[in-house]
């Protein structure tokens, strides 16, 4: 335990459920309530000391939030809380299979596109454990709902309560919509500026097809 709030984002399958752009979303979410967050996650392949892309992508979203990365999460948090006294929540993001580190609420993304990873573990399938690890989730969120018919949405709802036991209000839908296209310079453009042209696109993300369907949706 540490002497703040912990609010863990994670995930029961491998692959992009869409953590980074929520655990920006929630350190929103606690600024807005005056409280100032900071985050923790695992640095995975982090090349240099700044970090590596995921790392890079939030302090592009959320400029100013102090992050910590290492695979012992609670190292992490405790080099954060030394480092910024002032942090009154800690966001960690990929947390729900990381336990040393207690916290105060597991968010639980599930990606409607992909939901339950073929139904077995790696690597036969993509759960990186059963699915009565959802039991420890105090709120599911079902992301890229707008990508899904909706009596398939229905049935992963139902799927997800029935694995996690969470009354129907714990599980929520949500959709990703794109707002704008940033270069690499900084430069921000409308989506409406790209609209009908050809383009080509290159992802290094855990679900590219849905960012595909994304791009596509935008026109």
């Amino acid at each position: 335990r540490v002497p703040v709030p912990v609010i863990s984002v994670g995930n029961i399958t491998t692959g992009g459920t869409g953590k980074t752009p929520f655990v920006a979303l929630v350190c929103d979410i606690c600024r807005a309530a005056g409280v100032e967050p900071g985050i923790v996650s695992r640095g995975y392949r982090a090349a240099t000391a700044e970090g590596n892309d995921e790392k890079k992508v939030l302090e592009i979203l959320t400029p100013g939030v102090p992050h910590e990365q290492n695979s012992a999460r609670i190292v992490a948090a405790q080099r954060l809380l030394n480092g910024h006294p002032h942090c009154g929540a800690i966001v960690m993001d990929d947390g729900l299979q990381h336990r040393h580190l207690h916290r105060d609420l597991n968010v639980v993304l599930i990606d409607a596109t992909c939901p339950f990873g073929y139904d077995h573990v790696l690597p036969r399938g993509l759960l990186r454990e059963p699915l009565s690890g959802l039991r420890r989730a105090d709120v599911i969120l079902l992301t890229r709902c707008d990508l899904v018919p909706d009596n398939q949405l229905r049935e992963i709802e139902q799927r997800a309560q029935s694995a996690s036991g969470l009354p129907v209000e714990k599980i929520l839908r949500t959709e990703f919509r794109p707002s704008g296209l940033r270069t690499a310079s900084g430069q921000q453009h409308s989506i409406e500026s790209l609209r009908g042209l050809p383009v080509y696109l290159a992802s290094g993300i855990g679900n590219p097809e849905a960012f595909h369907q994304t791009c596509r949706s935008a026109g």
